[in-house]
């Protein structure tokens, strides 16, 4: 990893457990004076919080060190074959020149799977950062510096791309991080209530007792930092569950690309798995072929 990815990585963890910290302390802080004596209600939000905390980090971390696959040699371009490839038709004959060169590329390297063609003149995509034929489904990422596939988009809460090996960690740590936030949350307005009670007057934190006060004023903030922590969340998972059943990237649903799309079943298992234990933890899912989903035909 880069010193700026460090950096990044850094900065993320720094705000997180700042935010975290903030939660944490007004919960214990206010429960010392009002729940304490609850045993079976600190048990339970102890419990539950754990359970949380141990589903969000595995995926998150693996997210982070799960890098994207190298591109295949076969898909390599010479210099020559770039310029080629790059050129923009202007007539009818520069156009049956590009598709003689795209035909005669593919009949050389017969294992080569490209079905996706630039939608500006039908010949192949072509990265020329990277002088390569684009795979399907890949998308050059410029703070990776490199064609990542089945990319969704590079996230700088992890500072790596969300694609094909790691979307799945991507959607079980926001998910499970959402059941986190919610948690929190609740726990959060329960020792909210204790506070300030239903007549909605600052009695139980008065502002002639500083302690009371600040201890008060730190549970607002931390109530506000995870009601919005968990509006994100809530908003984040929505959208990639959309995506994620029509067995989309975020590219492909900006550019309203549904090629790939089986139904909701097969997209669902096609990224998670087939069972409880694969969409719960990190585990890796049992490949599955969404080549067959293609509904381009090569030209």
């Amino acid at each position: 990893m880069s010193k700026v990815g460090v950096c990044r990585i850094s900065t993320m963890f720094i705000i997180i457990l700042f935010i975290l910290a903030v939660i944490l302390y007004s919960i214990v802080s206010t429960r010392k004076d009002h729940v304490s004596g609850d045993v079976i209600y600190n048990y339970v939000s102890f419990i539950l919080l754990s359970m949380c905390l141990l589903l969000t980090l595995p995926p998150y971390i693996a997210c982070i060190v799960t890098k994207p696959r190298p591109i295949s040699p076969e898909y390599c371009l010479t210099t020559a074959q770039v310029a080629e490839f790059m050129i923009q038709p202007q007539n009818q004959g520069d156009y049956k020149a590009l598709s003689e060169i795209t035909r005669k590329f593919i009949n050389d390297r017969p294992n080569l799977k490209v079905w996706e063609r630039d939608y500006r003149h039908g010949g192949l995509r072509v990265c020329e950062k990277c002088a390569i034929v684009k795979p399907d489904r890949s998308h050059h990422c410029n703070y990776c510096n490199r064609c990542v596939i089945k990319m969704d988009h590079h996230c700088h809460w992890v500072d790596n791309c969300i694609h094909e090996d790691n979307y799945k960690y991507f959607i079980q740590a926001i998910t499970h991080g959402l059941l986190l936030s919610v948690v929190v949350f609740i726990i959060l307005l329960i020792e909210l209530l204790v506070q300030a009670p239903s007549h909605h007057k600052f009695s139980a934190c008065s502002i002639n007792k500083n302690k009371n006060s600040c201890r008060c004023i730190l549970l607002y903030v931390a109530v506000a930092l995870g009601g919005l922590v968990m509006v994100f969340l809530l908003f984040l998972v929505l959208d990639h569950c959309i995506n994620l059943f029509r067995g989309q990237t975020s590219y492909e649903r900006m550019y309203e690309r549904e090629h790939y799309n089986r139904g909701c079943g097969r997209n669902f298992v096609s990224v998670m798995g087939t069972n409880l234990c694969q969409w719960l933890f990190p585990l890796p899912a049992s490949r599955y072929n969404w080549w067959v989903g293609i509904e381009l035909v090569a030209g």
